[in-house]
C-alpha cells in the first residue's frame, strides 16, 4: 500500500471517531488536548524525485488532517446496582429450656385407665401335634435284651439275728402266758435277768420313766441269739439299759422239754418307774 493511501485510511477513521464523539451525550467539557503525531513508515527510502515530490502532500494531508478525539472515559454505573445487598438477618439463637422444678419433678404421673382386653397380645394357638412316626411295615421288632442271672441268696449264719427262723402265726411262742410251762419259763427268766437289772444315772437324775418291750430269742440249751427292742419306752437311756441287761443275763436256764420251740422267742415287757426300778 502506498503512503498516500494509509494516510487517506486514517484520515478516514479519524474523521469517524470525531463525529462519534461529537453525537455522543456524554461528551466532555474539558478543553481539547495536544494534537497527537501519527508517524507512518513508508517502506524503503523513496528516490530523490519521488521524495521531493511526496513531501508536499503529505504535509498537506497531515495539515489538514483533524485532531483525533480522546478516548471515552468509562461509564459510572448507578451506585445502587454495584451496591451489594445487605446480608440476611439471622434468626435469634434459641433460649435454653429452664430445668423442671423440684414440683414437677416429683409430681405423681396421672393414672392410667385400668387395661382392656384390647392391650393383650391375642395367645397365639399352639402347633397341633406332629403324629408319630410309624416304623416300616417290614421292619423286625427288637427282640428284649436277656436279663443277667440273679446271684443266689446269701445263706445266713447261725450266730446273725437274721438267721432265727420266725414262728408261724400260730406257734405258741407268740403268746405270753398261756400254758403253766410257759409262764413258769417267763417267771424264771424274769427273775435271772432281775438281778442283772438297772437303772440309768441320767435316766433317774432327769425323772425319765417308760416301758419298754424287748424281743429275746433263746437256744434250747439258754444261750442268747439275739435281742431287740420291740417298743420303745421312749427315752434312750431306758432302752439301752434293758438291752444291756439282757446281754449281761445270757446265758438263760435251759428250755424245758414239755415247751415248744427251738429257738424260743420270748416278748419280755418291762416298766422303768423311780418307785420300782425292777417291776416286772
Amino acid at each position: 500500500m502506498s503512503p498516500a493511501a494509509v494516510v487517506l485510511a486514517l484520515s478516514l477513521h479519524g474523521a469517524a471517531a470525531a463525529v462519534l464523539w461529537w453525537a455522543s451525550p456524554f461528551r466532555p467539557t474539558e478543553p481539547p488536548q495536544d494534537a497527537i503525531m501519527i508517524t507512518v513508515d513508508a517502506g524503503a527510502p523513496p528516490t530523490s524525485m519521488d521524495s521531493q515530490s511526496d513531501d508536499k502532500p503529505v504535509q498537506a494531508v497531515a495539515a489538514g488532517t483533524p485532531e483525533p478525539a480522546p478516548p471515552e472515559p468509562p461509564r459510572e454505573e448507578p451506585q445502587q446496582a454495584l451496591a451489594e445487598p445487605p446480608p440476611p438477618e439471622q434468626p435469634p439463637p434459641p433460649q435454653p429450656t429452664p430445668p423442671p422444678s423440684l414440683e414437677q419433678a416429683l409430681a405423681l404421673p396421672e393414672e392410667l385407665p385400668p387395661p382392656t382386653a384390647r392391650d393383650f397380645p391375642k395367645p397365639v394357638p399352639p402347633p397341633p401335634p406332629r403324629p408319630a412316626a410309624r416304623p416300616p411295615q417290614g421292619a423286625l421288632s427288637q427282640a428284649p435284651l436277656p436279663r443277667p442271672p440273679q446271684p443266689a441268696p446269701a445263706q445266713p449264719s447261725m450266730n446273725s439275728p437274721a438267721s432265727v427262723p420266725a414262728p408261724p402265726s400260730n406257734s405258741s411262742d407268740w403268746l405270753i402266758g398261756k400254758g403253766r410251762a410257759r409262764n413258769a419259763y417267763l417267771d424264771l427268766v424274769a427273775r435271772h435277768t432281775a438281778r442283772h437289772r438297772f437303772y440309768p444315772r441320767i435316766s433317774a437324775d432327769n425323772k425319765q420313766e417308760g416301758r419298754v418291750v424287748t424281743r429275746v430269742t433263746i437256744a434250747r440249751d439258754g444261750r442268747l441269739i439275739d435281742v431287740r427292742i420291740d417298743k420303745s419306752s421312749g427315752w434312750p437311756a431306758i432302752d439301752a439299759a434293758e438291752l444291756e441287761t439282757i446281754r449281761k443275763s445270757a446265758p438263760f436256764p435251759p428250755v424245758p422239754g414239755d415247751m415248744p420251740g427251738d429257738p424260743l422267742i420270748l416278748i419280755l415287757p418291762i416298766h422303768y418307774d423311780l418307785t420300782f426300778s425292777r417291776k416286772r
